[in-house]
Parts: structure tokens; C-alpha cells; sequence
């Protein structure tokens, strides 16, 4: 189903989140040398404002808390995933966070 957006342009519906296992630990968090990329929700604290965003390094997503994130294989796959989690309503986000990462912990931090 497509929408008009005020500009004339049609956009996707969004869809639903899939729950996904969130494969944190500080092997994974290194940078990758292009082999890698990480989608990822982040907030200063987990009652504000959720940041979505592609990124290769988790560890340089500074001064954010890591809550949620998916290893890719290549970036344009990873900013496409980014830019459909950033249409999501805000309880979406929140909901993918608690079945994945109950205690709300910073993933990027060092275990």
C-alpha cells in the first residue's frame, strides 16, 4: 500500500518489525576493514529519542547507548534496512529492542 507524502511522491507503507536476535559482544564490535556493517538503534538513555543508522565501527557510535543492531555484508543493504527502521513508529522501535534486549544494555560496550 502506498501513501501520497505531501510532495506528491508516493512512499512504502512501513513494515512491521521482525524480531531479531541482537549478536552483541566486543568481537563484533571492531571495525570490520569493509567487511562488515551494523544497522543499529541508539539513544542516550532508553526514555529518549532512538537514533537509527549504518555505520561500520559500533564502537565509534559515541555518546549514544547501543541498544539494537544487525550485522550486514555490505553497506547498501545495511543504509536500505537503516532508512526503512527510521519510518517505523517509535513503539516499534522500542518493542524490537525489549524482545531482543530486555535489560535496555549498551551493546558497543566493552563486556
Amino acid at each position: 500500500m502506498s501513501a501520497q507524502s505531501p510532495g506528491g511522491r508516493s512512499k512504502k507503507a512501513a513494515s512491521k518489525p521482525t524480531a531479531r536476535k541482537a549478536s552483541g559482544s566486543a568481537g563484533l564490535l571492531a571495525p570490520t576493514h569493509g567487511t562488515a556493517f551494523f544497522v543499529y538503534i541508539a539513544g542516550a538513555d532508553p526514555n529518549g529519542t532512538l537514533t537509527v543508522g549504518a555505520t561500520g565501527n559500533l564502537a565509534g557510535v559515541t555518546p549514544l547507548f547501543v541498544y539494537w543492531f544487525e550485522r550486514l555484508d555490505d553497506i547498501p543493504a545495511a543504509r536500505a534496512l537503516a532508512a526503512r527502521i527510521e519510518t517505523w513508529p517509535h513503539t516499534w522501535k522500542v518493542q524490537m529492542i525489549a524482545r531482543t534486549n530486555p535489560e535496555w544494555r549498551d551493546l558497543a560496550a566493552p563486556a
